[in-house]
């Protein structure tokens, strides 16, 4: 049986964009949220509209419409939260790749599934509204994650709702409702949801890279990067 990755890569045509902007690949700009980023010491991540300029001015000085990245990014952005506190370790690493457009943007179903769950986790730092598809695909059962959403995409929900590939089924959200990030979509794929549902973690602490990272194959096929 071939492993979840290589049915995605196999069927990666056959996939829709999950945002529009994503249809042009040359108006997009990879930024790195990593150690290897001197320029980040000089933001504060608290100060959501600093973060957010300094995301817009890469953009503008390079005629980009979005930036993306973050799989398997060792971030000292999630120092700012207790949330990503895991015993004596922060959970610091990745586990999704970050799509960094404007308010309202529409997220759209890479591929035909039903809605798993569905929630708004207001905690400082976390999703804010947030859903999880769950697909089947060549004897793969499994789940993408989509977070920092509006309110109002998760309105009108309910369990085991089917969505069609490429319907519109959420939006970006605001710094107040998407858990106070500057205007973002975290996408994250899930082989297995262990013991979780809405609260599967975005990150994972770096001891954990090699366990989660199987759980949580790169999401790029499904975005088209």
């Amino acid at each position: 049986m071939k492993s979840l990755p290589e049915v995605l890569n196999e069927n990666r045509s056959k996939f829709a964009l999950v945002v529009p902007q994503l249809k042009d690949i040359s108006k997009l700009l990879q930024i790195s949220f990593g150690a290897d980023n001197d320029e980040l010491a000089k933001i504060n991540y608290d100060d959501i509209t600093q973060f957010a300029n300094y995301i817009q001015q890469k953009l503008d000085n390079q005629q980009k419409l979005v930036a993306y990245g973050g799989y398997l990014e060792d971030r000292a952005m999630y120092h700012r939260s207790k949330l990503f506190r895991s015993g004596s370790e922060v959970r610091t690493v990745h586990l999704g790749v970050d799509i960094w457009a404007p308010i309202d943007t529409p997220v759209m179903a890479f591929y035909e599934g039903r809605v798993h769950s569905f929630g708004i986790n207001d905690v400082h730092g976390d999703y804010g509204g947030v859903i999880v598809l769950e697909h089947e695909l060549q004897d793969h059962t499994f789940y993408t994650l989509y977070g920092h959403l509006s309110h109002k995409s998760v309105q009108n929900k309910s369990k085991g709702q089917k969505i069609k590939i490429g319907e519109t089924f959420a939006y970006i959200g605001i710094p107040s409702e998407n858990g106070y990030w500057p205007p973002h979509l975290h996408v994250q794929i899930i082989r297995n949801l262990l013991k979780y549902e809405l609260d599967f973690p975005g990150t994972c602490t770096p001891n954990s890279i090699d366990y989660f990272k199987k759980v949580c194959p790169d999401p790029s096929v499904i975005l088209g990067l």
